[in-house]
């Protein structure tokens, strides 16, 4: 003889939680929350010779979702980007003046976010010691002698 218990049914029969979720199917990343970022590097008010290499450098994450990519820019020029950690970049063949930089964290859902600018100095190489055949330096103005 054998026995065989029997116990009531719970639920509707369906694979549904309590709020309505299936668990098998996982809950969306995000939340609609865009990701953080902020340049580490160059320093604010940098300098660097014309024609030089600045090393950008953003850190980045997003609470609720994955990171997509990291891409850099000079005004509304863009450096280059990454889609992984380290997000580093270098920006070659600098040209004289300033240069408002900024990094742009996107992340998977396409939400964006972007970091505060930083403002870097380009010098003219040699912009320092001008000086004519002779020695005199250059001020931009007439030669002093």
């Amino acid at each position: 003889m054998a026995a065989v218990l029997l116990l009531p049914a719970c639920g509707d029969g369906s694979s549904a939680d309590v709020d309505g979720r299936n668990p098998a199917v996982p809950a969306a990343l995000g939340g609609g929350q865009p990701p953080i970022v902020r340049l580490v590097s160059p320093a604010p008010r940098a300098t660097f010779q014309e024609g030089g290499t600045a090393t950008l450098q953003a850190l980045a994450s997003d609470p609720n979702a994955v990171l997509a990519r990291v891409n850099f820019y000079d005004g509304d020029q863009l450096i280059g980007g990454k889609s992984a950690p380290p997000f580093v970049v270098a920006y070659g063949g600098l040209t004289p003046g300033s240069h408002v930089l900024t990094a742009v964290a996107i992340d998977i859902e396409g939400i964006t976010s972007v970091s505060p600018p930083v403002t870097i100095f380009v010098v003219r190489r040699g912009a320092e010691d001008d000086e004519d055949e002779d020695g005199t330096e250059m001020f931009g103005g007439p030669s002093v002698r």
